[in-house]
C-alpha cells in the first residue's frame, strides 16, 4: 500500500522528488504552466538563456512579456483599449451607414407609394366619369347635371 502513496506523491506532490534527483511529474508541469516555479530558472523567472517559461506570460503584470516591467512600453491592457475603441468606431460608421440607407429605403417607398396613389385616384375618377356619362345618357340627364354628379363623386388628394 505505501508504494501506490508514494506514486500518487509523485504525482501531485510538487516538492516530492524521484530518485534521480528531478523534481515530480506536477511539478514539472506546474512549472510549465506557472503553476510552480522551476528551480533551474535565474532571476526574473528566466532560464540560462534568457528565455521565460511558457506559464510566465501573465497579462497581469510581474515579470512577463505583457506586463508593466517588460520594457516594450505598451501592455496588453492598453492594446485591448485601443482595439475596443477601433470596433467602437468601426460600430459607429456602421450604423451611419445603415442609417443613410434606411432614409433612402423610406425616401423610395414613400415616392412609390404617392405614385400608386395618384394612378389610384386617377383611375377611379376616369371609371366615375366613364360610368356618369352612360348613365346620363341612358337616363336622358343634361350635361350640367352629369358634370354635376361628377364634381359631387370624384376624388382628389
Amino acid at each position: 500500500m505505501s508504494g501506490s502513496y508514494n506514486d500518487m506523491r509523485k504525482f501531485f506532490d510538487p516538492s516530492w522528488e524521484v530518485n534521480s534527483g528531478s523534481p515530480g511529474i506536477m511539478n514539472q508541469m506546474g512549472g510549465m504552466f506557472g503553476l510552480n516555479s522551476n528551480p533551474s530558472m535565474g532571476p526574473n523567472g528566466r532560464d540560462d538563456a534568457g528565455f521565460m517559461p511558457i506559464g510566465s506570460m501573465s497579462p497581469t503584470g510581474g515579470s512577463s512579456w505583457f506586463g508593466p516591467n517588460s520594457g516594450l512600453g505598451m501592455n496588453l491592457g492598453t492594446a485591448q483599449l485601443g482595439l475596443s475603441g477601433l470596433g467602437a468606431l468601426g460600430s459607429l460608421w456602421g450604423g451611419l451607414q445603415a442609417q443613410g440607407l434606411a432614409k433612402k429605403q423610406f425616401d423610395f417607398t414613400r415616392n412609390t407609394t404617392n405614385t400608386n396613389l395618384a394612378n389610384q385616384i386617377k383611375s377611379y375618377n376616369t371609371a366615375l366619369t366613364d360610368r356618369a356619362l352612360a348613365r346620363g345618357k341612358v337616363a336622358g340627364s343634361s350635361d350640367s347635371e352629369v358634370q354635376d354628379y361628377i364634381t359631387r363623386n370624384s376624388m382628389s388628394r
